[in-house]
């Protein structure tokens, strides 16, 4: 998807693009304007990693979801202790990449973890904005973009450290901060605990006699794909059908749609198409996921969409499993039994067949889907609890 801006150039110092693009770059909401230096103190790394301690990395973080995934072993560095006297961090304080991926929210679970000094580290001043709103804001889809365009042109770590320090964000007041608080807890608290396991070696003697040879031969545990019902006892699936070139002219005279792909998925692209006699489309409530990748991305479908053939849909038997099912599949549990399931060729690719039959634990779906919130990617959900239009 493209962006343009009409720039008046005649009083412009330069006519570099990415200042220029800085410049037009405007936050949907009309609010009082600080650098971020000006309402977070910055925090210094003062410990130097073990070799073969496990680190927080900028890696660390999953991209789309926000979820810290696995830590590094092996980083050599200054880094900083979460927990402890002195200038160690605490929770509520922020760690920013220096690059486009999420910010981790330092809470009560990282105790005792060291986190890299690839990050920036933030201690929001609560006189003035509140953690959980800073956090929800450079994590929303306007506050990536305005990262992504600050620290474009940074030739390293102390340019991209000075760039974001210098960035302008909206701080209204305290009151109307908190008026989201609710709903920014429950987002970043529904991240947490998500982390997978480190990468371990081991082996062992398997009896291939049985079972499926991928499922004794890919896992310490085999047994744990059998536990649970398969997941097409509770819902219908189906793969889309619909797919259309961006160059083919659109026909709008049997109607159009959104398309879900997986890019939508991935919220990098939005798209319409027309409807077809043999259009899949999905209703509300319906359950979207991705074909090809490794995760599932899965969206509860809130206006009817098409549905096109790199995603399936899922129809739950009770419409009220629908957010359920997508908070499964998004959780830790739900992503390593889909990474496991996946065909790994040349990209990772999930059968229908092995989606219907993929294993859900007894009691997973037994939540209070009225408390779920939206699942999608995190900087559509923040964007969306920061400044809904």
């Amino acid at each position: 998807m493209s962006t343009w801006a009409l720039t008046d150039l005649r009083n412009k110092r330069t006519w570099d693009i990415g200042s220029l693009a800085i410049d037009a770059f405007s936050w949907p909401v009309d609010a009082p304007l600080h650098q971020l230096d000006e309402v977070a103190h910055v925090l210094s790394a003062v410990e130097d990693a073990e070799p073969d301690f496990p680190v927080i990395t900028p890696q660390s973080i999953d991209t789309v979801t926000g979820v810290l995934r696995r830590r590094r072993r092996g980083y050599i560095g200054a880094a900083f202790r979460v927990g402890g006297f002195g200038r160690a961090l605490q929770p509520g304080d922020l760690l920013v990449p220096p690059n486009d991926v999420p910010v981790l929210f330092v809470s009560e679970t990282l105790l005792g973890s060291l986190a890299s000094a690839q990050f920036v580290a933030v201690r929001p001043d609560p006189t003035v904005i509140d953690a959980q709103w800073l956090w929800g804001l450079l994590n929303s889809r306007s506050g990536r973009s305005l990262r992504r365009l600050v620290t474009a042109d940074s030739s390293g770590k102390r340019d991209a450290t000075t760039a974001l320090l210098r960035m302008k964000i909206p701080v209204p007041g305290l009151t109307e901060q908190r008026s989201a608080a609710y709903r920014l807890a429950a987002i970043e608290q529904g991240i947490r605990g998500q982390e997978q396991e480190g990468p371990t070696t081991w082996w062992r003697a398997a009896d291939l006699r049985g079972q499926e040879w991928r499922f004794a031969l890919g896992s310490a545990n085999p047994s744990l794909m059998q536990e649970g019902d398969p997941l097409g006892d509770f819902c219908e699936i189906v793969r889309g059908r619909q797919s259309r070139s961006q160059d083919e002219p659109l026909n709008t005279t049997a109607g159009v749609l959104p398309l879900a792909t997986g890019m939508y998925l991935a919220g990098r692209r939005d798209e319409v198409a027309a409807v077809l006699p043999n259009s899949v489309v999905a209703e509300p409530d319906d359950v979207l996921v991705a074909v090809i990748g490794e995760r599932p991305l899965a969206r509860v479908v809130v206006d009817p969409m098409l549905v096109s053939d790199t995603v399936y849909r899922l129809r739950p038997n009770e419409r009220a499993y629908g957010p359920a099912i997508a908070s499964f599949l998004n959780s830790a549990t739900g992503l390593a039994r889909w990474r496991f399931l996946a065909l790994d060729g040349t990209v990772p690719q999930m059968r229908l067949s092995d989606l219907r039959q993929f294993p859900v634990p007894a009691g997973a779906l037994e939540v209070q889907t009225a408390e779920l919130l939206p699942v999608g990617p995190l900087d559509v959900q923040l964007e969306n609890v920061l400044w809904p239009s």
